[in-house]
């Protein structure tokens, strides 16, 4: 019983730990967020224009703090919300940490921007891409409509090659995730 309490303590702390950064922890990315120089977890932020098929919206900022990946995962999700998500055998679950913020509105009519987990999209080191329609229960998804000077911050799921680099697009923004930006680890 007590190493169940321990390890239910050392499990919240970790997500604390995690989730107690904001967007002003963040400074100006220092690569350009494109495909040819993407910006990797934790070296800042980046704006984006989103809106639909006819209008952009709203200028978004978004700051990536990390990625957990396979058996990783399991620190933040119940494996059992594992049970229905079916990957191809060279495929991994994923999930991305992000932070985002509503810049500005660019509708004139103070509106909100949605943005979830189907706002991104994943792309993998041979830059193929595909929208992103991984679904996992959790605690803390990012899903979220937010007004101008508005922040949200949450776990975005979704399926990456075993092993390999991969990119979370949202916008014209790229950033790359790796093995290596665990949010546990470098927080």
């Amino acid at each position: 019983m007590r190493k169940i309490i321990l390890l239910s303590v050392v499990f919240i702390l970790s997500l604390l730990k995690v989730c107690a950064r904001s967007m002003s922890d963040f400074q100006p990315a220092k690569h350009a967020g494109t495909r040819f120089d993407p910006i990797p977890a934790l070296d800042g932020y980046a704006d984006t224009k989103l809106g639909n098929f006819y209008e952009d919206k709203a200028i978004v900022r978004i700051g990536v703090s990390g990625v957990l990946r396979g058996n990783d995962v399991l620190q933040v999700v119940d494996p059992l919300s594992l049970m229905f998500e079916k990957t191809e055998p060279k495929n991994e679950v994923a999930i991305v940490y992000v932070y985002v913020s509503n810049i500005k509105d660019l509708t004139g009519k103070d509106e909100p921007i949605s943005i979830s987990s189907s706002s991104f999209k994943v792309v993998d080191s041979r830059y193929s891409q595909k929208p992103n329609t991984t679904f996992i229960i959790m605690q803390e998804l990012l899903d979220t409509e937010i007004y101008e000077g508005g922040e949200a911050e949450g776990w975005i799921p979704c399926e990456a090659p075993k092993g390999e680099p991969f990119y979370l697009l949202l916008g014209d923004k790229w950033f790359v995730l790796d093995a290596n930006s665990n949010p546990f680890e470098q927080l």
